[in-house]
């Protein structure tokens, strides 16, 4: 008999909780009844910020030692016959640019205000410097496409040792940054637009070594257009 009341008080309570929680929760804690559900709030949102997303950069890592594949790069075409060999290291493979014109072509992004520009490591292989790399930015919608001309003796590098190059453009303005990779910067200076050599396009940026000596590549890696 004892049982069945105090089953019957549980029942009669919930029952009191689920149609009425404002008495309930006064009658259960005194004082005048209070809906807690309705004073409860929900913090308001946080406010956050979108962080840009970086442009990919093209490596050269997981692609078959040869003839380079455009397509298994992302990129849209290639110029020339560049190849893609295992230097420094099988695992860490890079792009090398020989003979008379040999590059790579990659897609820009979306159009949008602002300069183009292009960055990616470079190593001279082998004793000459004698030759250029010649770049081409695409068009944003700010700035034309331009062609510049990177005269590879002007740089001073150090065959056999990896730089990083970055070429921008804004239309009337064009920079080039040397630093060592990984490391401190050696050079800036302004290059001149050829808006006839190589020029780029809305759709895509260029990359191209012309170099004079049969002998001599230079290697490219780790390459990213921001536009």
């Amino acid at each position: 008999m004892t049982v069945g009341v105090a089953v019957a008080a549980v029942v009669w309570y919930r029952g009191e909780l689920a149609g009425n929680p404002s008495q309930s929760n006064a009658a259960v804690h005194g004082g005048a009844a209070t809906d807690r559900y309705a004073e409860a709030t929900v913090p308001p949102a946080r406010a956050t910020s979108a962080t840009p997303s970086l442009p990919p950069t093209i490596s050269f890592d997981l692609h078959p030692i040869g003839r380079l594949d455009p397509t298994e790069v992302s990129a849209t075409r290639s110029i020339g016959a560049p190849e893609v060999v295992s230097l420094p290291s099988p695992f860490d493979r890079s792009l090398r640019l020989s003979g008379g014109a040999a590059g790579i072509c990659v897609a820009a992004l979306a159009p949008r205000d602002g300069p183009s520009s292009i960055a990616f490591d470079l190593l001279l292989s082998g004793a000459s410097d004698s030759g250029r790399v010649d770049v081409g930015l695409a068009a944003t919608d700010t700035a034309p496409a331009s062609g510049l001309a990177i005269e590879l003796v002007l740089l001073d590098l150090t065959p056999d040792v990896w730089y990083q190059l970055t070429a921008t453009s804004d239309g009337s303005t064009s920079t080039l940054t040397v630093a060592l990779r990984g490391g401190a910067s050696v050079l800036e200076a302004e290059l001149a637009a050829d808006g006839t050599d190589l020029p780029g396009s809305r759709n895509e940026t260029c990359l191209r070594a012309s170099l004079a000596d049969a002998d001599a590549s230079v290697l490219v890696d780790n390459l990213r257009v921001d536009r």
